[in-house]
C-alpha cells in the first residue's frame, strides 16, 4: 500500500518519495536548456528561411520571358544595378517550368571581358544578410581549374582582382568552382592570408552538371574591435561551411552592401579557359 507523506510548502510527492522544490527546478531548468539547445543545433543545421525577413532583393526572373539580355536592359529591369557587364552572353531561359539566367562560357574564356558575365546590385548597407539562388550547370560543362560565382559584398566588385582591404575598408565573399566541380568560398578581407584572396573548400563537396543546386549564403559582419564576424553556406539545405570569429572590418563603417552576380572561367592564364562551350543557370536570387 502507498502511503501518503504530508508535503510542506517546499516539497511535492512523487511516486512515494517526497522530493526538494529546488530539485524539480533544476530538473526543469535542465529540459529547458536541452530543447533549446537542440533548436540551436537544428537551426544551425539547416538553411535559414528567407521568407522570414524583410526583402532587398529578390530577381523575379518567372515575370521575364525568354530572349536574350543586355547590360541595359538588365540595368533597366533591376533599377538597383550599379553596373553590369553581359557582353551578349546572357539570356532568360525556361528550365524545368521556372525562367532562368542562362550565362554563357565559350571555350578558351578566362575573365569576366573573354566568358560569363558579372553585375552589381546595391543593397540598403546591413551587418546582416542572407542571400539565396538557384544553379545548375549544363550537362557538360567543363569546370577545368576554377571560375567565380556570385556573393554578397561590402563594397561592391573593389575588393577582388588582387585589392586588398588592409584597413577592413570592405570584403568580398564570392563563392568558386574548381577543377572537377569542386565547392568554395573565396574571401578577400582585411586578414587574408596571400595576395588572392583565401580559398575555404566545403568538405569536398563537388558540383555536378545536370544538376540543380539551392545556394544559401548568411554573413554576420563583426562589431567594430570584436572577432565576431560570421558566414554560413548551405548547399541543398547541407550545411557546408561555418566560418566564424574572425573580423570583416575595423570600424562600424563597412556594412554589407551589395549582391555580386560574378561568374567565369578563372584565373588569369589561359589553362583556366573551358575546352568546350559551356553554360550555367541561375535563377531565384533574394537576398533578406
Amino acid at each position: 500500500m502507498i502511503k501518503l507523506i504530508n508535503m510542506s510548502k517546499r516539497q511535492r510527492v512523487f511516486g512515494t518519495r517526497s522530493l526538494p522544490f529546488n530539485i524539480y527546478f533544476w530538473l526543469f531548468f535542465s529540459l529547458a536548456f536541452s530543447l533549446v539547445a537542440c533548436k540551436s543545433q537544428d537551426t544551425a543545421s539547416s538553411a535559414p528561411n528567407v521568407l522570414l525577413s524583410k526583402t532587398a532583393f529578390d530577381s523575379n526572373f518567372n515575370a521575364q520571358t525568354a530572349r536574350a539580355l543586355s547590360s541595359d536592359d538588365l540595368t533597366q529591369i533591376y533599377p538597383q544595378a550599379q553596373w553590369a557587364q553581359l557582353f551578349e552572353r546572357v539570356r532568360f531561359e525556361e528550365q524545368n517550368a521556372k525562367m532562368t539566367m542562362a550565362v554563357e562560357y565559350p571555350k578558351g574564356s578566362v575573365g569576366p571581358h573573354q566568358g560569363g558575365a558579372q553585375f552589381v546590385i546595391n543593397l540598403p548597407p546591413k551587418n546582416t544578410y542572407t542571400l539565396t539562388y538557384s544553379l545548375k550547370f549544363k550537362e557538360g560543362f567543363d569546370f577545368r581549374l576554377g571560375g567565380k560565382l556570385p556573393g554578397l559584398t561590402s563594397g561592391g566588385e573593389k575588393w577582388t582582382g588582387g585589392t586588398r582591404p588592409l584597413n577592413g575598408e570592405g570584403f568580398s565573399a564570392r563563392l568558386m568552382w574548381r577543377e572537377k566541380g569542386l565547392a568554395e568560398l573565396y574571401l578577400y578581407y582585411m586578414d587574408m592570408q596571400g595576395k588572392w584572396g583565401d580559398s575555404i573548400t566545403f568538405d569536398d563537396y563537388y558540383f555536378v552538371p545536370g544538376k540543380w543546386y539551392n545556394i544559401t549564403q548568411t554573413i554576420t559582419i563583426n562589431e567594430p574591435g570584436k572577432n565576431n564576424a560570421q558566414i554560413m553556406i548551405w548547399i541543398n539545405d547541407k550545411l557546408v561551411l561555418n566560418k566564424q570569429n574572425f573580423r570583416l572590418r575595423v570600424d562600424d563603417k563597412p556594412k554589407i552592401d551589395s549582391l555580386y552576380f560574378s561568374t567565369f572561367h578563372g584565373g588569369n592564364q589561359p589553362k583556366w579557359g573551358p575546352k568546350v562551350d559551356s553554360t550555367a543557370y541561375f535563377g531565384d536570387f533574394i537576398v533578406r
